[in-house]
């Protein structure tokens, strides 16, 4: 093991002992980066004083020093045969080396901050490098061209390499996270998260099974990786988990492994209870903690994993089985028949965590509207005939719709409305208990037409229809055969249920009604309407009436008040009285309506709410200011009701238009109501294109009649009367003659010729075009807004409920009885209309069009690939014969250098000769000097003479 620090050194360490095997010492600043050679035997440092060293991996001494860089080095590496190196550093070069040489090859340009890391691919065909300017750079390795720029993260990337098999690439940055992208393609895999700080290193462990990262959080976390990595498409599942098994056939273990208590007719309790082995679930949770973590399904739901839960749902099995045999998560549903891939997929979907919380809830926190449309899809086979009943002991049955979330499905209906809709419109009802109604009830006389719908607390009581029809006063001579059915979601239509209100807020979040042609919502409206809805509806119906009537009456006879006889007079006051009676109790309504409403917003956010409004505010300011006008004059009966007159001339066109939102209740002018609330509302970008053009060609004509001194007409006499003139001459309203009056005779007839081609022809023929399919659209999905528009009216009526009314159980009951009439041959239903069909059916052939010419894009964008892979084919074997080429070229320079190193040896031997006898020629020199200071001594000793 080698490790490099920021005091310069360099520690080689035993990998089995760990103890300390050398010290390798020469950096002047510290050491960034150190590894081994592929063969392990160099050993290369990158450090902060810009060097780069090359050491021999055993005897530790060191071979060479590479100078280049200009910035402290951040990242050095080998490239997989060993022939190249690749360093990174301040401010943004990056420098390929050759290995054998220690010479610089290329200088590789790209990045415009710090490289803070490198790394080559396993076959060395590609280099990647992260860099402080948060980019990824992936570099041809022999070309030294730039492939592609990843770009993903939002800070500097610290970090990158490849997995062992080439096929993804992996970073870690300052934004505490890691990303994973596919390696061929570069396209953004998955996104891990778990540090709290900036991730500094990431790698995969040796098999590729795991990730590893570490942090300046001080952690290292392991991030799971397996098989499903790449195939699944996990985007973002935090690792806290390993492994994953699941039990075998419960079968013939239910008795011994897990405690299983499930729903029956007569309670309609559901699972206390699931083995959280037989789901997705992290290894090692026992039957004890079976509420007390969340299984892999909430982890992918919560994290917003849309693509892992679609490819969990199409699987078998995630995990390893250690019996060997076939997991089967059905949960006993059948002895006779395996899994089907998607049961353990939707068992895993039932199961509630700690919080009791289902995966549904999970997806609908994380706002990923895609896991919430597989998740139901998925629970959509609760109510087919597989989980719809099976009985125990012949007497029990079960039901798995009964325990659909509903309480997490419900906010789904008004924040999702889309996904909700297509769940309602692929949900069917749920067949009742056949073998009972087969014998007790094979005939019914069915009334309005084909459904008789009620409400019942239990879910397939035994002699529900049975003792309905012995209470029947008449004889069911006419009785037809009939098939029993319920409404598989229980508790839709009980006493708080927010089912309904919210299919309306959906509705009316996306414009579209979709929902409302489901069997579901069908049901529960017919059920409450005909329950409650209806009488309630048309006692207000009826007050409405009257109270337009008196105030009609009242219009009529107010300014005949003055008459002397008494009786007359008497009369005249009778409208008045009633009107405001009406009006006191239609204001007392609104205001129970507010309260229901619960919000400012929600209450005015509907438009009736707004004309309701605007009708007994003009009522009241009519009566307020006849009162004003009565004491003004200190008279009951004043000379004059000027103003009460102008406030009641507008009063009375509201208080008839709303009578329109009771025309809503009724089916064919119901329909009418939604087409002309339909209309108003699609060409309103019309009206105001229509508007400014005819108050752009009002002001020119009315500056044209003022121009002329003498003019004396009264059509332009002013801006607001050359407007009402140009709105008459829309309708074909004109005098010819009144162009004469004009100050310019020329202009005004071109302005009235481009007035009427403009206007008359090309906007009133787009008009008639636009309403024409507005009809259309409005026509096709008739049914649907008609239930739209009732189920509305009952909302608006259980708002005014008080305890009393909210008090009755069989206006709020748990479950839907239907009682469906058994029809021969294909009968059409009645209530279908065929107006706008062949619009419909023209806009799907569009769409199939535009997937046929998708289909050809994407077949022409093959055939390209195609030969882009065919050059890139003959590209690749020329480059394969030049990579030939240089390797004989490098062959023979390793000859030549081996010939020159042959004569080097000689060179050496003969130094090492001369060096010898140097040293010989040495010794001799120095035994002579001794023989003189001898001599020399004795000839000072003889003549008495010191040496100094």
């Amino acid at each position: 093991i080698i490790s490099g620090s920021s005091d310069g050194k360099i520690i080689c360490w035993d990998a089995k002992t760990h103890k300390i095997l050398q010290t390798l010492e020469g950096h002047e600043g510290g050491v960034t980066s150190v590894t081994f050679s592929p063969d392990g035997n160099q050993i290369i440092s990158g450090s902060s004083d810009k060097k780069i060293f090359c050491w021999d991996a055993k005897t530790h001494k060191l071979l060479q020093t590479l100078r280049g860089h200009e910035g402290g080095v951040t990242s050095v590496t080998f490239s997989p045969d060993g022939k190249q190196i690749i360093s990174g550093s301040h401010p943004n070069k990056i420098i390929c080396w050759d290995a054998i040489t220690h010479k610089p090859i290329q200088t590789l340009e790209g990045h415009k901050d710090w490289v803070r890391s490198v790394a080559y691919s396993p076959d060395g065909k590609q280099i990647i490098s992260g860099s402080d300017d948060k980019k990824i750079i992936c570099w041809d390795a022999k070309t030294h061209k730039i492939l592609q720029t990843l770009e993903g993260h939002k800070r500097a990337v610290n970090s990158v390499t490849f997995s062992p098999d080439g096929n993804q690439i992996i970073s870690g940055s300052h934004d505490r996270k890691i990303i994973c992208w596919d390696a061929k393609t570069h396209k953004q895999l998955q996104t891990l998260e778990g540090h709290e700080g900036a991730v500094f290193s990431v790698t995969f462990s040796p098999d590729g099974k795991q990730i590893i990262s570490g942090s300046d959080d001080g952690k290292i976390i392991c991030y799971p990786v397996g098989d499903l990595f790449g195939t699944s498409g996990i985007d973002r599942i935090p690792g806290t988990f390993h492994e994953l098994i699941f039990l075998p056939d419960l079968t013939t273990e239910s008795k011994t492994i897990g405690k299983f208590d499930w729903a029956n007719s007569n309670t309609g309790r559901y699972l206390e209870s699931f083995d959280p082995r037989m789901i997705y679930a992290p290894r090692g949770l026992g039957s004890d903690g079976a509420r007390e973590r969340d299984n892999l399904v909430h982890i992918a739901a919560r994290s917003g994993c849309s693509s892992f839960l679609e490819y969990a749902s199409t699987v078998e099995s995630l995990g390893e089985n250690p019996s060997g045999t076939s997991a089967n998560t059905s949960a006993n549903i059948s002895t006779d028949t395996s899994a089907d891939p998607s049961d353990h997929f939707m068992v895993a979907c039932l199961f509630r965590n700690s919080e009791d919380r289902t995966p549904l809830y999970c997806a609908y926190e994380s706002q990923d509207t895609a896991s919430i449309g597989i998740i139901l899809t998925s629970l959509l086979a609760l109510f087919g005939d597989k989980y719809t009943k099976f009985s125990i002991a012949k007497c029990h049955f079960q039901h798995f719709g009964d325990i659909f979330p509903l309480n997490e499905f419900i906010p789904i209906l008004r924040d999702y409305p889309r996904v909700a809709n297509k769940f309602l419109k692929e949900l069917s009802l749920v067949e009742a208990y056949q073998e009972i109604v087969k014998k007790e009830y094979p005939k019914a006389t069915i009334r309005d037409g084909q459904e008789i719908i009620v409400g019942s607390e239990e879910r397939s009581p035994e002699t529900f229809w049975v003792q309905r029809q012995s209470d029947e006063k008449h004889v069911t001579t006419d009785a037809i055969p009939v098939t029993a059915m319920v409404l598989g979601i229980p508790g839709i239509a009980s006493r708080g249920s927010e089912f309904l209100k919210n299919a309306v807020l959906g509705a009316k979040k996306i414009n579209r009604f979709t929902a409302f042609e489901s069997k579901t919502l069908e049901i529960l409206i017919d059920f409450k309407w005909k329950t409650y809805g209806r009488s309630a509806f048309l006692a207000h119906l009826y007050k409405d009436i009257t109270m337009v009537a008196a105030f009609s009456l009242d219009a009529i006879l107010h300014q005949r008040l003055g008459s002397e006889h008494l009786i007359l007079k008497i009369l005249g006051y009778l409208p008045m009285l009633a009107t405001i009676s009406l009006w006191a109790f239609f204001c007392h309504h609104e205001v129970n309506q507010f309260k229901g409403s619960k919000t400012t917003s929600a209450y005015l956010g509907d438009f009736w709410n707004l004309l309701d409004l605007a009708s007994l505010g003009s009522i009241f300011a009519t009566y307020l200011l006849r009162a004003a006008e009565c004491a003004a004059e200190h008279t009951l009966l004043p000379s004059t009701y000027r103003w009460s007159t102008l406030m009641m001339a507008l009063a009375l066109p509201l208080a008839y238009i709303n009578t329109l939102y009771f025309m809503q209740g009724f089916k064919e002018s119901g329909q009418l109501v939604r087409m002309i609330l339909g209309i108003i509302g699609g060409i309103r970008v019309f009206v105001i294109i229509l508007l400014a053009c005819m108050i752009g060609f009002a002001f020119a004509f009315y500056v044209l009649y003022q121009g002329k001194a003498d003019y004396v007409g009264i059509q332009h006499r002013s801006p607001f009367l050359s407007l009402f003139s140009s709105y008459a001459l829309l309708l074909g309203d004109f005098d010819v003659n009144e162009l004469e009056e004009s100050s310019s005779f020329g202009i005004t007839v071109f302005l009235f010729m481009g007035f009427t081609f403009f206007i008359n022809i090309i906007m009133l023929n787009l008009l008639i075009a636009i309403m024409g399919d507005i009809f259309d659209r409005i026509q096709e999905n008739a049914v649907a807004e008609f239930l739209f528009a009732r189920a509305n009216i009952l909302l608006e009526i259980e708002a005014t409920f008080g305890e009393k009314e909210k008090s009755k159980t069989d206006w709020y009951p748990r479950w839907l009885q239907v009682l469906v009439a058994i029809t021969e041959g294909n009968e059409s239903d009645d209530r279908v209309d065929w107006a706008g069909r062949v619009r419909a059916l023209k806009g799907a052939m569009g769409k199939i069009n535009e997937q046929v010419g998708g289909l050809r894009d994407k077949f022409d964008a093959s055939e390209k690939k195609r030969e882009e892979s065919e050059k890139m084919l003959v590209e690749i074997r020329k480059e394969a014969g030049e990579e030939s080429k240089k390797r004989e070229e490098i062959e023979k320079m390793l000859v030549e250098m081996r010939k020159e190193a042959g004569e080097e040896s000689k060179k050496r031997e003969e130094s090492e000769k001369m060096l010898v006898e140097i040293r010989k020629e040495a010794g001799e020199e120095s035994k002579k000097r001794e023989e003189s200071e001898k001599m020399l001594k004795l000839i000072c000793d003889k003549f008495e003479i010191s040496v100094n």
